[in-house]
């Protein structure tokens, strides 16, 4: 076993001797990308163990019947049902507006006081892997009250001004009574990040132009290249990073555009999955 040591320790020390500057960076390049894809597979199954074991934690105090119940697709899903009504009727007790996603109907809608002022149909959408590995109960207790918007940022402003010119006299204001407000024509793609880490993107159904295919693609890559560059500082503690499971929701742009500038900062969001 020694001599078999010494062999590796050799080898070793005679393959470090032998390289130079380019290929010791090119080993410390592919180390560095073996360490990010490691901590990228471990970090969503950490965070899903986590949440799982509290589910199961609070699955001790309830009934057994109860939680065989609760696992049942039928009943799950009429659980579900209650919890979203539940998570509504607690940001409905807020004097701000809040936002309801409910994607099994399709439905996306700013509401104040349980109150809808506006309503989307959901085009279609996309639902990160991780939330079909939770739970019965750890899904309840995730989504039986309402989320906290903490950041956001958007392609469009959130509070746009225009500026314009003092008329001169009488009819030149008449002249410019209709000013057409081209911010709404702007690709609209939108990211607020909730509470628990999770990502709730929204963004307008169809591309339309080559303008707003760029847009969506520096949009998409730029909220990617701020993740890495987090999960990369966290790597170099030799952390494993968190885990930000995202849900990508497609409406119409107007649609995007009325949402995203009606709601406040630290808005509520009830989710249904």
């Amino acid at each position: 076993m020694k001599k078999l040591f010494k062999i590796i320790r050799s080898s070793l020390s005679d393959f470090i001797l032998k390289l130079n500057s380019r290929n010791i960076i090119i080993v410390v390049f592919l180390i560095i990308i073996v360490l990010y894809l490691g901590f990228s597979i471990v970090a969503p199954i950490k965070k899903l163990n986590q949440l799982n074991r509290v589910g199961t934690d609070c699955q001790q105090e309830i009934p057994e019947a109860y939680t065989w119940l609760n696992e049942q697709p039928e009943f799950f899903s009429m659980n579900k049902n209650k919890t979203f009504l539940e998570s509504r009727l607690i940001m409905s007790k807020s004097d701000s507006i809040g936002l309801a996603v409910n994607i099994p109907d399709s439905i996306i809608a700013i509401e104040i006081k349980g109150i809808i002022l506006h309503s989307a149909r959901i085009e279609k959408y996309r639902v990160g892997r991780f939330f079909i590995g939770l739970e019965g109960q750890v899904y309840i207790n995730l989504f039986s009250s309402p989320l906290r918007i903490k950041q956001y940022d958007a392609t469009i402003a959130k509070e746009p001004v225009i500026i314009k010119k003092a008329p001169k006299d009488t009819i030149e204001a008449a002249k410019s009574l209709v000013f057409p407000d081209t911010l709404q024509k702007e690709p609209t793609y939108i990211i607020f990040v909730l509470n628990n880490g999770f990502r709730l993107f929204i963004e307008q159904e169809k591309a339309g132009s080559f303008k707003a295919a760029k847009t969506r693609v520096l949009f998409r890559a730029g909220n990617q290249l701020k993740q890495a560059c987090e999960n990369f500082l966290y790597m170099l503690r030799f952390q494993i990073p968190p885990y930000n499971p995202a849900i990508r929701i497609y409406v119409a742009r107007e649609d995007a555009v009325a949402i995203y500038r009606a709601l406040p900062e630290s808005a509520l969001v009830t989710i249904k999955i």
